[in-house]
């Protein structure tokens, strides 16, 4: 009798932890078809983002001025006969314009520095980030709620400053 009530006992025990590795298998199997499915959503979420970037053919404009982006604030300086780059990037589903334009300039990155950061002060932006090293420099502020940054790097003599604009 005790042996058929131990039998009972062991059997019983390897049920229940058969039944306990099961579970776990299960619910692990679960929660990762769940990530899985998280992933997916977040990554159609991104896909459903509605952008639209208009370059601009800066080799093949009728003037100087047409190398802007469209809508660029024509108050901030740039030199207009040396941009090599520029673009809008429209995010609609946000609500805001990224407006971006790269040139080279002859002026060194500490000249440039200076005269932006006495712009951007002068013309009522709050600047909240500004990097200064040797060859580099970065500054950043806002303004009515947009913002403006720029990057000045050092390169063979010259100077490349990338110049940003984010109209909200």
């Amino acid at each position: 009798m005790e042996e058929h009530n131990n039998k009972t006992i062991f059997i019983t025990l390897g049920v229940v932890v058969a039944l306990i590795v099961f579970y776990f298998f299960i619910a692990k199997n679960t929660q990762i078809d769940t990530t899985q499915e998280d992933q997916q959503q977040e990554q159609q979420d991104v896909n459903d983002v509605e952008i639209s970037l208009n370059q601009v053919d800066v080799e093949n404009v009728e003037n100087e001025a047409d190398k802007l982006p469209e809508g660029f604030p024509t108050d901030i300086p740039v030199e207009l006969s040396n941009i090599t780059e520029s673009y809008s990037t429209d995010y609609k589903d946000a609500g805001f314009v990224q407006k971006s334009l790269v040139y080279t300039s002859e002026k060194g990155v500490a000249w440039l520095f200076s005269e932006y950061e006495k712009f951007m002060k002068d013309n009522g932006y709050e600047i909240t980030d500004s990097t200064t090293d040797d060859g580099y420099a970065y500054l950043y502020g806002s303004k009515e709620g947009d913002d403006l940054s720029l990057v000045f790097e050092g390169a063979d003599g010259s100077t490349i400053v990338s110049v940003t604009y984010l109209d909200r």
